[in-house]
């Protein structure tokens, strides 16, 4: 097998971790995972040209050159353990801030993708590795896709980009390095907060808030009324029974909207 080219760039992750930087690759967390032993508290990993990134439900996640940011990030595990499941929210915070500070008001959608207008423009994967004692965060933001790029995805969920919604072309490059230094510090944060502090700022951007929502686990689909995130990162509603549910994962969607 032909060894993958890549080229280090030290000091440029966060807290002062490497840059791995590849031309093409077929998935940042897929070459995290198999090297988690060479990484290091910090180090990202940057490809211009994803090929086989796979998100949450198996869906695709295909990026080009100069159209798309996708990167993995490599932290250690958290000595408090349930700020690890915390992680992938976290960093759809992070990403929603980046998009303000370049003009574009996203809203987060449990559990870890962030929308402008009902389309997705950004979502995050995340992994634990409890024996190894890191974390790898997978984030992909559609950036210089126009609609067309965005049809021949042929993807399931309405999508959009940053260039679809402020009619701008934005560096790719400025783009990473603003989303390093705010990651920086969101991590940095997470350290002294806890559940409540996270999802008291997750509720002033919450897409489901107010909804009635179908959320599909895989094993089944329940209809009922969003009632937020809880302090581990929880889905909280009330089906149509009446009864309080608690979902760690699956995929939502709104219903209608609530009164």
């Amino acid at each position: 097998m032909k060894e993958i080219e890549y080229k280090i760039v030290e000091g440029e992750g966060i807290f002062n971790g490497s840059l791995y930087v590849f031309e093409k690759l077929s998935s940042t967390n897929e070459w995290a995972r198999e090297n988690i032993d060479l990484l290091k508290h910090g180090d990202i990993i940057w490809t211009k040209n994803q090929i086989a990134g796979i998100g949450r439900m198996s869906r695709r996640w295909i990026t080009f050159e100069e159209r798309c940011l996708t990167f993995s990030v490599l932290i250690k595990t958290f000595e408090r353990l349930e700020l690890n499941h915390l992680m992938v929210q976290v960093a759809a915070m992070s990403v929603r801030e980046c998009l303000d500070d370049f003009g574009i008001n996203g809203e987060l959608k449990w559990p870890n993708d962030v929308l402008i207008n009902g389309k997705k423009i950004a979502g995050i994967l995340g992994s634990v590795d409890l024996n190894k004692r890191k974390i790898v965060l997978g984030i992909g933001i559609n950036v210089n896709m126009d609609k067309e790029h965005l049809m021949k995805l042929n993807i399931d969920r309405p999508a959009t980009s940053m260039q679809v919604e402020s009619g701008r072309t934005f560096n790719i490059e400025d783009l990473l390095k603003r989303m390093i230094k705010i990651l920086e510090k969101d991590i940095k944060n997470l350290t002294y907060m806890d559940g409540s502090d996270i999802f008291r700022e997750w509720s002033n951007h919450d897409y489901l808030k107010g909804a009635v929502i179908q959320i599909d686990t895989a094993i089944e689909k329940v209809k009922g009324r969003y009632k937020g995130i809880d302090d581990h990162g929880r889905l909280y509603m009330v089906d149509e029974k009446n009864r309080e549910r608690i979902f760690w994962s699956g995929d939502v969607d709104k219903v209608r909207n609530g009164s």
